[in-house]
């Protein structure tokens, strides 16, 4: 499932490069304010799972800063459980790994 594009309600929400799932989310609109973080619909875990996706990368836009999250699709897959258009899974980022922050106005951090 190498650099596979991946649709729910039929719109790309991210992409798997190897064994990565990367998912592009504009803060505030994507944030869920009740776990602190972000969620993946269960269907599209379910397919990383079975596809052998081992990590999450959440790639957060807010304004002109750019900050790169990475989670594991079993942490996401025990994290809590959230209805919004379909069932999802939601992590806080308070516990994702923060592996980039870019920011124009600032040297690049991370």
């Amino acid at each position: 499932m190498s650099n596979k594009k991946i649709y729910a309600r039929g719109k790309m929400v991210g992409i798997v490069t190897g064994d990565t799932y990367i998912s592009r989310r504009v803060f505030p609109q994507h944030y869920l304010r009740i776990v602190k973080g972000y969620a993946v619909s269960v269907e599209i875990l379910e397919q990383l799972k079975y596809n052998q996706v081992t990590k999450i990368q959440i790639v957060e836009h807010k304004g002109d800063v750019i900050t790169t999250y990475e989670g594991t699709t079993k942490q996401f897959l025990s994290g809590r459980e959230v209805k919004f258009y379909d069932a999802q899974r939601g992590v806080p980022v308070s516990e994702m790994k923060m592996l980039k922050k870019e920011d124009p106005k600032q040297k690049t951090l991370g």
